[in-house]
């Protein structure tokens, strides 16, 4: 007995203590796990690697003219809450009144012209249209085409709630981009991404600001990128990114960052009618369609006068157009292209220049490429039949 006390004696059972200890080591590596994870991509690699979460000083913003590229963020947040916290001085709602365009309830149709004078009185009330957000340091705001068109001036609710002026500089048919100036102090820089390094999978947000109630976040992952020049991908899949996110009226033209917080893009819009897959054009693209907006080769665009939007079933039964076709013109500019051709609202734009008019954006292509030195024959649909009209397109208003 007495030597197997021995025995005990001189090969103890581990003590308590340094199972305590243990667990307490294992639970200072999860600590640092969940502290790691917890701030996501926001850490800094160098001085010049600042993210969004750290405001440009105001009296260095305006030396800041190309944000930092930086690789997309691997690591998914627990919540995109703090993101769009953040991220909200960039966003502002875009509003017009009753002069300025048709108003909310025309925001999934696509603008064809620039909104047109007009001689009724106008309701001093703004009403909101949808969103965009700043692109830089500077006066730079933009938005999507489907959302604003051609309206040569606009206001623009910022963050702070005041409201500010904005001012057309351009638009790109093909990008959906329409591009603004506008006046404010300068603000904290946008970091960017650099998309090309996306793999389908990642994570993105969506934020919008498009009542002036606050930012909306959607959030979804990566489907699939630009198509190479040489793939057989279909014209809207071969700049685009293509996203598991719910592009609508409501915050199409808004900011998509990638899980950091860093600009991967704007939302342009949805590949069809009910799909959930929206389109982003990446970064990279934007900086160039603005460059190729501000250039001394920019494009002189024409100009119809009028705008359509989608025909549905039961405009096409009211017009008697069987199978439906072609779409629906909603306002003609009193003294503009349409309105010298005949055109009327209610009519049925079924070709433009011998072409098939099928979609909005494909008729806004259409027109901002004619001729203006030629009449274009315009096929329409009114009284239950096909009539032709000659359009002489205008230069684009300034």
């Amino acid at each position: 007995m007495h030597n197997h006390k021995a025995a005990l004696s001189t090969h103890p059972i581990p003590a308590r203590p340094r199972t305590a200890r243990t667990a307490l080591l294992i639970l200072g590596v999860w600590a640092v796990c969940v502290a790691v994870t917890a701030s996501g991509c926001r850490r800094k690699s160098s001085p010049h690697d600042a993210g969004p979460d750290v405001p440009t000083p105001p009296a260095q913003a305006a030396a800041v003219a190309t944000p930092p590229v930086a690789p997309p963020c691997r690591t998914a947040p627990g919540s995109f809450a703090e993101i769009g916290a953040r991220m909200a001085p960039n966003l502002v709602t875009i509003l017009v009144t009753t002069r300025e365009g048709p108003g909310p309830e025309a925001a999934l149709p696509l603008f064809v012209s620039p909104a047109a004078p007009t001689t009724t009185v106008a309701r001093p009330e703004l009403e909101s249209l949808g969103t965009g957000f700043f692109l830089d340091t500077g006066e730079t705001l933009v938005s999507s085409y489907h959302v604003v068109g051609e309206i040569p001036h606009m206001t623009v609710r910022l963050a702070d709630g005041s409201l500010v002026q904005a001012t057309l500089r351009g638009t790109s048919l093909d990008a959906d981009l329409a591009v603004f100036r506008v006046d404010r102090p300068p603000h904290g820089a946008v970091q960017l991404v650099d998309s090309a390094r996306l793999r389908p999978g990642d994570w993105l947000a969506l934020l919008a600001d498009p009542f002036g109630s606050g930012v909306s976040v959607t959030a979804g992952v990566v489907r699939f990128l630009p198509a190479p020049e040489d793939a057989r991908a279909p014209r809207a899949f071969s700049r685009f990114i293509g996203a598991d996110l719910t592009v609508d009226a409501a915050n199409q033209g808004g900011m998509v960052t990638d899980a950091g917080g860093r600009l991967v893009g704007l939302a342009a819009s949805t590949t069809t009618a009910g799909s959930r897959v929206g389109l982003v054009l990446p970064v990279a693209d934007l900086r160039q369609e603005i460059a190729r907006l501000d250039g001394p080769d920019r494009a002189s665009r024409s100009w119809i006068g009028l705008w359509v939007r989608v025909l549905v079933a039961d405009d096409a039964r009211d017009l008697g157009l069987d199978p439906p076709r072609g779409l629906l013109v909603t306002r003609i500019v009193p003294g503009g292209p349409a309105d010298d051709a005949g055109i009327l609202p209610r009519d049925a734009v079924l070709e433009f220049s011998g072409e098939p008019v099928t979609t909005p954006a494909a008729f806004a292509a259409l027109a901002s490429r004619a001729d203006v030195s030629q009449a274009i024959p315009v096929v329409i649909w009114r009284d239950g039949r096909p009539r032709t009209v000659r359009l002489r397109p205008a230069p684009m208003p300034q």
